[in-house]
Parts: C-alpha cells; sequence; structure tokens
C-alpha cells in the first residue's frame, strides 16, 4: 500500500480552496490580522518543518504526495520512451517544463568543463538510450556522493533530446527543494500566486496556509506533538465542520490575493 504524507491529509481537512459560505469578510478584518509579528507559532514551524520533509521522504519512496499537483514526477523509462514514440509531442510534455524525475542511476561521468553528467537506467535501445541530467551548479559538488545503481529523485527542466537521449538541465536534489520550500513557507506573505513561477508560488502557499490551518483547528497543537501522525490525522476526522469552515474563513481574510489568485489559476485549467 502506497504513503500518504501527512500533508495530503491536512488539506483534506482544511479546504481554503473551497467558496465561503459568507465572503464578507471585512478589511478591518484582513487588517487585525495582518499586524502579526509572526506567521507562525513555534509549534507550528516545527510542524511545518516536520511536515515538508515527510513529503519528500514519501516523494522518494513513490508515496502520495501534494508537491505532485504542482511538480509532476515521472520515471526515467517514461521520459525515454516518449521520446521515442514522438520526439515533438515530447517536446511538448516536457521541454521548459520542471518536474521530478526518478529512475536508477546508470553512470556518472564528467561532461564539458569537467561539469557531473549523470544518465539514469532504462531499457531503451538496449540502454544506450537514456536520460542524461545536467545540475544546477549549487548542487554540481554533490553528484561526488552518488553511485552507480542508486535509485535516485531529482527536480530537473527538459530541454529537448540528443540521438534519442533526453536531456534534462538545472537539476537539483531533493533535499536542496525541500530547504527552499520551506524558508519561503516560513516567511510567506499574501500575494498573487500567478505569473512567472506560478507552480512554486502554489507550492509554497499551500505548504505554508495547510499548515496554518491545521494550528488553527487543532488550538496550537495543543493535543498532540508535532511528530505525531496519528494523533494529528485524529484530529483531520473529528474536528467539526463549523470549525473547519470558520477556520476557512479566517485563512481567506488572512490570505485574499493568494486564494483568490489561485482560485482563478484552478477555473482556468478545467
Amino acid at each position: 500500500m502506497k504513503k500518504t504524507s501527512i500533508l495530503m491529509g491536512v488539506l483534506l481537512l482544511i479546504g481554503c480552496g473551497q467558496e465561503s459560505k459568507d465572503n464578507s469578510t471585512s478589511q478591518q478584518d484582513i487588517n487585525n490580522t495582518k499586524v502579526k509579528e509572526e506567521l507562525f507559532s513555534e509549534k507550528g514551524k516545527e510542524f511545518l518543518e516536520f511536515a515538508i520533509k515527510d513529503e519528500f521522504e514519501t516523494l522518494s519512496d513513490g508515496g502520495d504526495v501534494q508537491i505532485t499537483e504542482y511538480y509532476p514526477l515521472y520515471t526515467a523509462e517514461k521520459i525515454t520512451s516518449d521520446y521515442d514514440k514522438n520526439e515533438i509531442r515530447a517536446n511538448n510534455l516536457y521541454k521548459d517544463k520542471q518536474f521530478f524525475i526518478t529512475g536508477a542511476i546508470g553512470g556518472i561521468e564528467a561532461g564539458i568543463d569537467d561539469k557531473p553528467v549523470v544518465n539514469l537506467k532504462t531499457n531503451a535501445n538496449y540502454g544506450f538510450n537514456s536520460p542524461l541530467l545536467k545540475f544546477n551548479k549549487i548542487d554540481q559538488g554533490k553528484v561526488a556522493e552518488l553511485n552507480k545503481g542508486d535509485k535516485v529523485t531529482f527536480l530537473c527542466t527538459g530541454n529537448s533530446e540528443i540521438a534519442g537521449s533526453p536531456i534534462l538541465e538545472d537539476c537539483i536534489f531533493l533535499k536542496t527543494f525541500e530547504k527552499k520550500i520551506l524558508d519561503d513557507a516560513l516567511k510567506f506573505e499574501d500575494k498573487d500566486l500567478s505569473g512567472k513561477n506560478s507552480q512554486y508560488k502554489q507550492a509554497v502557499f499551500t505548504y505554508a496556509v495547510s499548515t496554518l490551518g491545521l494550528s488553527k483547528v487543532s488550538n496550537d497543537f495543543e493535543k498532540c506533538k508535532v511528530v505525531d501522525i496519528t494523533c494529528i490525522d485524529e484530529i483531520s476526522k473529528t474536528v467539526k465542520k463549523e470549525d473547519v469552515q470558520k477556520t476557512t474563513d479566517e485563512l481567506k481574510a488572512q490570505f485574499p490575493k493568494a486564494i483568490e489568485s489561485k482560485e482563478k489559476l484552478k477555473h482556468s485549467e478545467k
């Protein structure tokens, strides 16, 4: 049975994307929310860090996670197969787009200027065609820690193919991406989530708002340790509907720009 990250359960509880029963939140309510100096309590910060870590560990293990709503997860085999069938169609799917790729390392080489290149094993053309991964400079040094045969997952940007091998660029390790998302979620401010880097802004907002929502309905984790998944899951099952609705309305008041833009983005995708 696939593991599901703790944030998947929390998001089922906090429906901040749902329509509010009362959309008449006053500007005074919004202003009152903004005067708080800290977005998260200390327990909220602890939970956010724990939950994001759990997300990426679950992603590495092939489980269900929220982040793949914004960054799809593909296997090395699928990407190579798609390029083998139709390069034009594959470019439409992958080129200039960010996504997670997972697979086993088939080889590690020094490319141009000795920059590392990692290839992932596939069965295509007897293993001769496989994704070639080039790394962002912030993570190039970490490639030295890898070994042939390692099962890995990276965040990369697609860039066509050469001689049947898909080329992926600007790849970063999950730990690097995990830290960046945590840092930005901790200091999230209300903003329009559309435009440049929309998928990233939506992901950061999702982590921030789900943590805030859980903090509210649990009275700042009054009865749970932030790492007690069983206890937090119990909150999700027993919280009253009126408390969920109240929390949803409060979050809408606190993040009007973010939630309005997220709802518009959701409708535009339909």
